[in-house]
């Protein structure tokens, strides 16, 4: 996650200065005026940006007056959503979802992809804008690529009957059938998994990927054209990528609770001992909170590109660590997260649901991204009005707003935890089951009363009154409200300019299979476009803004961001200011990974293509405009 340690969580200081907070106040309502009045000059045609969460009207608003927002402390109707059932980004089983229409009001991630059928008609397609290959952005000669496709599959066809064809320069390289994959946004998917070696094939090649090849789908796959999706790919040399990556290689340490695994060259690599102490400290945390004792030493994959949330398991942990970590989070609380993940199997199995085994993460974790008072930041979220229903959350618990399902699931274990005890929550979690029930929901139900003697409508109601008696916390609810904020812009700028990074699209190799054929790219490369530095960097640094109380610097910094992904343009001077420095940077052979500004003068954190040492250089602007110190 970070080359340097972690960091503990910091709050808005002098919270108590009647001073400071008048010039808060005034700070952030100058601020969000300026914003309102940048968005309503924009063009009719320019597409909105992200909205944010309450934050303008009642969070401002309780700042002020130092009153919570109106909170219901009735409990709210049990809305049912779809089921879902795909694999977490964190979990390592990996059942099929069912696709079916989500009720309002729907707190979803803001800019989540849309699904084949808001693209496409309900004839069998390939969705062209959903094919990418593997490794991204670019292959090289030496790579083995992969093909992952999303397909729309009308309800007359079934996906086990649909045959799928790769062929490269009028060759078939291969043809299978049934399309048994998921996304994490529930759509169907087609995948060649390390298909085609492109060792010796430099230049430009015809791919193309073909549904129903010989035509003996009738119903539901009317119109043929659409079953097609082709393009000419180019395999650049071996020499067009940074001197560390072209002999890059896996590597391996052994620590006293895990197995260790980075690329050669990467950052992890380079910090590879202070990662194995801090994993084993993870470990150890996550087997006392549990109080489960690994069975084994468990595998841990740290990679030099970011991967949704910060990682995933799926045979082993695969940890995002590298030195401009755009999505944030600690990689203590990141650890143990994983590493419960990997001893929960050993007493509740690997048919655990969602919403228990992120919610027992969460909690053993002690918070999601950072160490966090779940409690309060449950009350921040209720005094939001983004809270979701416990059973419709339960029964359909990913594709919600991430931050918002994961926060409830840990909130609401520890509540129990708190109330009954670990060893009688750990009782509970391990016997539900969702075989004999109509929803996971109900199988939850089931196992309250059994457990607690209570429905889960009662736990709820009487966990919401708990909240609603806690005192009004304005810090919690404004750090709850930039956090949902940044991710929702984080994951807007995945899509448009990082997307196999995105979790509900991304392709999640298997760690084991990737060191088994000693493949290093499909978890190390990544875009590195002048673009991309200038977006991740500033994205980095609105978080450590916000993690350091400097919400109006960091609500600025993620406000310019905003403003380049909607537009395209470096419209107002601080992203204008980012873009100057790095571009000069670039120029100079260095890509940056941090960047302080200070006025008239600048740090930046940088790396060569020749090491993963990284080191400062120092910029100062002058009539000219920026210019690299030597």
């Amino acid at each position: 996650m970070w080359a340097e340690a972690p960091r503990e969580e910091m709050r808005l200081s002098n919270v108590h200065s009647h001073s400071n907070l008048r010039r808060s106040r005034l700070i952030l309502t100058l601020l969000f005026a300026f914003l309102f009045i940048l968005s309503a000059c924009r063009p009719a045609e320019e597409p909105d940006p992200i909205p944010m969460p309450t934050i303008v009207s009642e969070v401002l608003t309780a700042v002020a007056t130092n009153n919570p927002p109106a909170t219901a402390t009735v409990l709210p109707t049990a809305t049912a959503l779809p089921t879902e059932t795909a694999v977490s980004p964190t979990a390592t089983a990996s059942p099929s979802p069912t696709e079916t229409s989500t009720p309002e009001p729907q707190p979803t991630d803001t800019m989540a992809p849309p699904t084949p059928s808001m693209l496409l008609g309900s004839d069998l397609a390939i969705v062209p804008n959903r094919v990418h290959i593997y490794p991204a952005p670019q292959l090289v000669d030496g790579d083995v690529a992969t093909f992952h496709f999303v397909v729309r599959v009308p309800g007359e066809v079934n996906p086990d009957h649909v045959v799928s064809r790769l062929v490269i320069n009028g060759q078939v390289l291969q043809e299978k059938r049934g399309l048994p994959a998921r996304n994490f946004g529930g759509e169907i998917s087609g995948v060649f998994e390390w298909a085609w070696n492109t060792t010796g094939q430099t230049g430009v090649h015809q791919i193309e990927l073909i549904l129903d090849p010989d035509d003996l789908i009738q119903v539901g796959d009317e119109n043929p054209d659409n079953n097609r999706y082709a393009a000419a790919v180019a395999v650049r040399p071996l020499t067009s990528l940074p001197t560390v990556q072209q002999n890059a290689s896996w590597i391996t340490r052994e620590s006293q609770y895990a197995t260790l695994h980075a690329v050669s060259g990467t950052a992890a690599a380079r910090d590879l001992a202070a990662l194995a102490a801090l994993t084993d400290e993870a470990i150890a945390t996550a087997a006392a909170n549990l109080a489960e004792e690994p069975r084994r030493k468990f595998d841990f994959y740290f990679v030099d590109r970011v991967i949704g949330q910060g990682g995933y398991a799926l045979g082993g942990s695969v940890i995002s660590y590298l030195d401009r970590n755009y999505a944030g989070g600690d990689l203590r609380e990141v650890l143990i997260h994983e590493t419960v993940h990997l001893l929960d199997q050993q007493f509740a199995g690997r048919s655990r649901l969602p919403f228990l085994s992120e919610g027992v993460a969460v909690w053993a974790a002690g918070g999601h991204y950072k160490p966090e008072d779940l409690q309060a930041r449950a009350r921040a979220l209720r005094d939001s009005g983004l809270y979701l229903p416990l059973a419709g959350l339960i029964d359909d618990f990913y594709p919600v707003q991430h931050e918002i399902g994961y926060l409830e699931a840990g909130a609401l274990i520890d509540y129990l935890v708190t109330r009954f005890g670990w060893p009688a929550v750990k009782a509970f979690y391990m016997d539900v089951q969702t075989a004999g029930y109509a929803t996971p929901s109900a199988a939850v139900d089931a196992g309250f009363q059994a457990h607690f003697g209570r429905s889960l409508r009662q736990i709820e109601g009487e966990w919401l009154l708990f909240l609603d008696a806690l005192p009004f916390d304005r810090a919690a609810l404004i750090d709850f409200n930039t956090t949902i904020r940044f991710y929702n812009i984080m994951r807007h700028y995945q899509l448009a300019y990082d997307p196999t990074a995105n979790f509900r699209i991304a392709w999640l190799p298997a760690p084991t299979e990737l060191l088994n054929r000693g493949l290093t790219a499909d978890v190390s490369r990544h875009p590195t476009e002048e673009i991309n530095i200038i977006l991740e960097t500033m994205l980095t640094e609105a978080d450590q803004a916000f993690r350091a109380g400097d919400y109006p610097g960091g609500e600025a910094i993620l406000a310019s961001v905003d403003r380049v992904i909607t537009t395209g343009t470096f419209s107002d001077p601080l992203s204008q200011t980012y873009r100057d420095i790095i571009h000069q940077a670039t120029e100079w052979g260095f890509e940056v990974h941090r960047l302080k500004l200070e006025g008239n003068r600048a740090t930046a954190q940088v790396t060569n293509p020749y090491s993963p040492a990284l080191f400062a250089v120092d910029f100062a602007r002058g009539d000219g405009g920026w210019t690299l110190l030597r």
